[in-house]
């Protein structure tokens, strides 16, 4: 049973996030990827609308490591496609694309990244909004505690 309490746990905390962004905007899909430093991936731990298999693996790149995530800024895909294209980012931002990410959230404690929040279209289709990302902000920050004691927890009964 100890490895269902701790996929339950991390459910939990995953679940809340989850609820509380659905109540906020509504999203038709929502991802968390947790970060691997030693491969220097990030791994897909919970999905909901993406069509994503669980444990896939998103290549990170240093420019928008050292620019967005690092820095702990929402990144809109959209965006860094039309102001940061270029060989090296293309096949990271094209991979989101892929699967439908439109916004990634850092998620990090003491400059140490945990993660990402990977958010999909809003159900209304609106544009994310300043507030949002404002929001989106503050919920990353939470999540990054609520995902790190989970990966603690997991780590510390092995």
């Amino acid at each position: 049973s100890g490895g269902l309490r701790s996929a339950v746990e991390v459910e939990l905390g995953v679940g809340d996030i989850d609820r509380s962004l659905e109540n906020a905007l509504h999203l038709k899909s929502f991802g968390i990827l947790s970060y691997d430093d030693e491969k220097g991936v990030f791994i897909a731990r919970h999905n909901r609308g993406f069509s994503i298999g669980s444990k896939t693996e998103f290549n990170e790149n240093t420019l928008l490591h050292n620019k967005f995530i690092k820095q702990n800024k929402p990144i809109i895909v959209d965006e860094i496609d039309r102001h940061f294209r270029n060989k090296a980012t293309a096949p990271a931002i094209d991979q989101y694309k892929k699967y439908g990410v439109e916004v990634l959230v850092p998620m990090t404690i003491k400059r140490r990244t945990v993660g990402l929040l990977a958010l999909g279209a809003k159900e209304s289709g609106d544009m994310y909004t300043d507030e949002d990302l404002q929001v989106l902000e503050i919920v990353g920050a939470q999540a990054a505690i609520a995902i790190e004691n989970a990966l603690l927890y997991e780590e510390a009964k092995k």
